[in-house]
């Protein structure tokens, strides 16, 4: 957290433009980048929503990056600000 404030800070990043950094350029993108769709959106749900998201809701979102309809950093960024939202709705 420290850092990516920092770099927000320094460098006038946004925070998609950090997240974007997150899982491409450092060590975890290398990790990301082989992971076909399915698998990273089952990734990205395990670890920011506390629930599996079924088939269904894996394959829509692996579909829709086929088809370059949503990127992994939105699906990401949207993960993070639904959980933040309902956090707050608590």
């Amino acid at each position: 957290i420290a850092d990516f404030s920092h770099r927000l800070f320094i460098f006038g990043q946004s925070a998609q433009q950090q997240l974007s950094d997150l899982l491409t350029q450092r060590a975890a993108g290398a990790r990301f980048g082989r992971m076909s769709n399915n698998d990273f959106v089952r990734e990205m749900y395990a670890n920011i929503v506390p629930w599996d998201p079924g088939a269904d809701v894996v394959r829509w979102h692996a579909d829709r990056m086929a088809m370059g309809l949503q990127t992994r950093e939105g699906l990401v960024w949207e993960l993070m600000n639904w959980r933040r939202d309902f956090s707050d709705f608590k």
